[in-house]
């Protein structure tokens, strides 16, 4: 019989559901209710992620799982990979579950994975082979035809019909852009991380799968930036150049024609009007209008895209770390080299000389510090959440080699949290501070 004596608090029920709420003062919804309480948690996942946290472990002090200072800190785990990578619940303003992250221990980068768990496993059974698909998931087994039910029953909280097998994602292409086929990847439709693999899918080209520092060497040119670039995007490569890597690639037809920058501009434009906190999306969407002589709708994409998390980016996956690292951003990269046509308060913003200029070994606390004495201007003048939000960038936006200053972080968060009235986040912040004392102790 459940005891619910780990932590000493009173124990209202014996439901699962009921003692996460009540630990996390989280509002929970019917799809996690019926995770936590029917028992799927116990049941084997069938893509990647095959390793569902027991919710005990949740009601631990200091849970093993939580990464602190690492993980997003409105996160809690939920299911691993078992090779470090989680996907986790994002707890909203609202006290609900907002949305589930897939959480990469590698660098600490994060990928949006769905709205609930059910969508998140239904996305993770069909995208094991898609071109962003993490190294682990090369070495996982898809289990699907061997223990369905859990497939089917993700797919019955979704509404999927006919839930007998896990089919590939079918991906967007410039004439399926608007109307994707299959059942599953109609319920998929606008899941950030299908999105974001059709994105990819447009601007893979064969150099990206098969240069190495091998083939820099016979092209006579540095791995970074210029090869880095070329598997970026193709049409960097000068003329002279063209002819020499096609026949390394052994392709006949003409390098320009490999990638669909339309269909990347389309996908990029699509979520810029639904999500401002993904670096990608901006990234992308900047040197789409760049490389099409839009200017001014690029350093506007470029805008956006500076003021996005450095853990939001998928910059290896892309390719866009061919920047200075100096710069820290892809877009604050690209600002910097229009910087002669930038509006003249562009050129006076804190922040962004920050990104222009800050040292490279201290750039990071610098950027931290500029957060936190934003972070307590908002404070004092109530403005909480915007507060916490402050503190959240000071923490994670271009991150700290100190682990102990997100210590003050945690706290910020956890108290302005509070002020807001959003209690579950406060309860969140709360237990990875718990954690990171621990770790420090």
């Amino acid at each position: 019989m459940l005891t619910g004596k780990r932590l000493g608090i009173g124990l209202m029920t014996e439901r699962w559901s009921d003692r996460i709420s009540e630990r996390f003062r989280l509002k929970v919804d019917p799809d996690y209710r019926a995770w936590l309480d029917s028992g799927w948690w116990k049941s084997p996942c069938s893509g990647e992620f095959q390793h569902a946290l027991p919710p005990d472990e949740l009601l631990a002090a200091t849970p093993d799982s939580i990464w602190a200072g690492f993980m997003l800190p409105d996160t809690l785990p939920a299911i691993s990979n078992r090779y470090g990578d989680w996907l986790c619940l994002r707890v909203g303003p609202d006290d609900s579950v907002a949305e589930i992250v897939h959480w990469y221990h590698g660098g600490g980068d994060w990928l949006p994975f769905g709205n609930s768990l059910s969508e998140a496993i239904i996305l993770d059974c069909t995208r094991a082979s898609g071109p962003s698909a993490s190294y682990a998931s090369g070495l996982v087994k898809n289990r699907v035809g061997e223990d369905p039910t859990l497939w089917q029953w993700a797919c019955e909280r979704q509404g999927v019909q006919n839930p007998s097998l896990a089919p590939s994602i079918q991906l967007r292409s410039s004439s399926s852009f608007s109307s994707p086929t299959s059942d599953v990847s109609r319920q998929l439709s606008s899941n950030p991380a299908v999105l974001f693999d059709s994105l990819l899918n447009a601007i893979n080209w064969p150099l990206k799968e098969k240069a190495d520092p091998g083939l820099a060497l016979r092209l006579q040119i540095p791995w970074e930036p210029l090869m880095v670039q070329w598997m970026f995007d193709g049409a960097l490569i000068p003329d002279d150049k063209k002819k020499e890597v096609a026949n390394a690639l052994s392709i006949s037809g003409k390098l320009d024609d490999l990638q669909d920058w339309n269909t990347a501009t389309e996908i990029a434009k699509h979520l810029a009007g639904h999500r401002q906190d993904l670096g990608w999306v901006f990234d992308v969407l900047g040197w789409a209008y760049e490389r099409s002589g839009s200017i001014e709708e690029a350093l506007q994409a470029y805008r956006q895209g500076a003021m996005a998390s450095v853990f939001s980016d998928q910059s290896i996956t892309v390719r866009t770390h061919w920047y200075d690292e100096r710069f820290r951003k892809f877009s604050a990269a690209r600002l910097f080299a229009h910087l002669d046509t930038l509006p003249e308060a562009w050129k006076q913003d804190e922040y962004l000389n920050l990104l222009w200029h800050a040292p490279l070994k201290s750039g990071r606390a610098d950027i931290r510090r500029y957060w936190l004495k934003q972070a307590q201007l908002f404070s004092q003048a109530n403005n909480h959440a915007a507060a916490y939000d402050a503190f959240y960038r000071a923490g994670w936006d271009v991150g700290s080699h100190e682990l102990i200053s997100y210590r003050e972080i945690l706290e910020g968060l956890k108290q302005s949290a509070e002020l807001a009235g959003w209690q579950a986040r406060a309860a969140v912040a709360a237990l990875h501070l718990a954690c990171l004392n621990a770790r420090l102790a």
